[in-house]
């Protein structure tokens, strides 16, 4: 549609739009993009070679990308996968050597080679993901160290093919299938930290792989609480001493706006995916008042449930849309302005 389009930037797509097609921004110098939570495909190279594209949001109402569809894209550094997402095409992320680290939804089971000779160093599995899919990181020779969340019982054939600088993995007792070649090609000197008797031990002996127990090394639980809030994805997680937490859970309120997690319900210092762990923690959700979304002096959309919405002075115009759906809405005070 705009493909090879080289003074394109930015672009609006109206929220009844359901399919990006297939190279429709291919080569543009598309600097931001706001996917509406409409789309559910994404075709092939739709974003390839957009070399100033910096961060995307996939909506979860995306369940499936093609190929390259991120592909040759040098400036990015930051996405966010739709958690409905369940089919991503071969190199999806390939040659993005600013992508270093990539969270991985629990949807997710056909995907291959997505991240080859890009930048990745780290790489999250969510949580309730149940096979870590066949060839996903094949040829990522960047990624260092990976941990298998509790809830998988299959690595996928090829699912670490060729991942070179892989000196670490953590797979937990849970796993009792591996995949043909799944950890072939990794670093020399490769360490997979199990449980004891585990499949994973297993595994390690027949492969001429180092097994360390993770019995032998102190092992954390991070819990979280809801804290006030309607729900969150996920109760606690385990991570071994001195890791990074990695992984947090998304947190839901009917009535405020998720301003993020700390180490207390009040106050506290905030928790980020970079907090390491040295012990047992306990982890807050906290919450604020609804917030409005505003640019350029117009109003876009809000945070949370606004019941009585009082529009402030100097805004200039109200987007189409920007209440849509917002079913608490009692009362609103409109400025002169607009």
């Amino acid at each position: 549609a705009f493909n090879s389009i080289v003074n394109l930037e930015y672009v609006k797509l109206p929220n009844t739009i359901t399919y990006i097609g297939n190279s429709s921004f291919l080569e543009t110098n598309l600097i931001s993009i706001n996917i509406p939570n409409s789309v559910t495909t994404i075709g092939e190279y739709a974003f390839s070679d957009c070399a100033s594209l910096a961060s995307i949001t996939i909506p979860n109402s995306v369940t499936t990308m093609g190929r390259d569809v991120f592909s040759y894209c040098d400036a990015l550094e930051e996405v966010t996968l739709s958690s409905s997402i369940q089919t991503i095409g071969s190199n999806a992320f390939r040659d993005c050597p600013n992508l270093t680290s990539i969270t991985i939804p629990k949807s997710l089971t056909s995907a291959s080679e997505l991240f080859y000779n890009s930048g990745l160093i780290e790489i999250i599995f969510v949580d309730g993901m149940k096979k870590i899919p066949d060839y996903i990181c094949q040829g990522c020779d960047t990624l260092t160290t990976v941990s298998i969340p509790d809830s998988v019982t299959e690595i996928g054939t090829g699912a670490f093919y060729g991942c070179n600088s892989l000196s670490e993995i953590t797979i937990p007792q849970s796993v009792d299938k591996f995949g043909g070649n799944a950890l072939y090609g990794c670093a020399e000197g490769l360490v997979i930290y199990g449980a004891t008797n585990s499949e994973a031990e297993v595994y390690a002996d027949e492969n001429d792989i180092t097994f360390m127990s993770t019995s032998e090394i102190p092992m954390y639980t991070v819990t979280f609480h809801a804290n006030g809030g309607d729900s969150i994805t996920m109760e606690s997680i385990t991570r071994r001493e001195n890791r990074k937490i990695g992984e947090l859970p998304e947190a839901y309120s009917d009535t405020y706006a998720f301003k993020g997690w700390f180490t207390a319900a009040e106050g506290g210092e905030e928790v980020t995916a970079d907090t390491t762990v040295s012990s047992d923690m306990d982890v807050y959700a906290q919450w604020k008042e609804y917030e409005l979304i505003i640019e350029d002096n117009i109003v876009i959309g809000y945070n949370g449930t606004p019941v009585n919405v009082i529009i402030p002075e100097g805004i200039t115009g109200i987007e189409d849309d920007a209440f849509r759906g917002c079913e608490s809405l009692e009362s609103i005070s409109i400025p002169e302005g607009v």
